[in-house]
């Protein structure tokens, strides 16, 4: 239990996720890794959850590539709704242009 990770409620709704420095009967003293400080003690019942994997290829892959998948997939979306927008405005100039034929041969034939 010493050394890991965990996740507890402090209050209500405010969770923390630090790493255990010590165990004393029912209670837990955390620190966050880069804290200079030692967290108040917690009751080992707080606790909602403890790191069991981590990979440092895809944290690196999320901070440096998801950003772009995400911006891609953006771009992709604009351009569809674009497609759209285009090929919905000439079937209707088209429809438009049906019309006005249809109205000049019919005032042409009166």
């Amino acid at each position: 239990m010493f050394g890991d990770i965990i996740t507890y409620e402090e209050d209500d709704n405010y969770f923390v996720t630090h790493r255990i420095i010590s165990k004393d009967g029912n209670s837990l003293i955390t620190k966050g890794d880069r804290n200079n400080e030692l967290d108040n003690e917690i009751s080992s019942s707080k606790i909602i959850g403890k790191v069991i994997f981590h990979s440092l290829f895809w944290g690196n892959f999320v901070v440096k590539y998801l950003k772009y998948v995400f911006i891609g997939f953006t771009v992709f979306i604009i351009f569809i709704n674009i497609y759209w927008y285009i090929k919905k405005t000439r079937k209707r100039d088209g429809e438009d242009e049906r019309r006005e034929k249809e109205k000049n041969k019919n005032e042409i034939d009166k």
